[in-house]
């Protein structure tokens, strides 16, 4: 997408729409939701377009919610 960082948005906001309302694009109602994440998922071509810190902690987030009931 061209930024320099991922847009700030602050806690208690919607995730999705503080995102397209910081980068300026429509937000208003679900299609507007879901027109701009579209259009964000389709620059990301690899893993190599993605933040190496936010894959991280997604990375992690899956091993957590995938993993079995700890051992005792």
């Amino acid at each position: 997408m061209g930024l320099d960082a991922w847009p700030d948005v602050p806690r208690g906001t919607d995730v999705k729409k503080g995102t397209l309302a910081a980068l300026g694009w429509a937000h208003a109602d679900q299609a507007d939701v879901a027109t701009g994440w579209k259009r964000i998922l389709g620059t990301v071509r690899t893993y190599a377009d993605l933040d190496p810190a936010l894959l991280s902690c997604v990375e992690g987030l899956i091993d957590f919610v995938t993993s079995g009931p700890a051992a005792e």
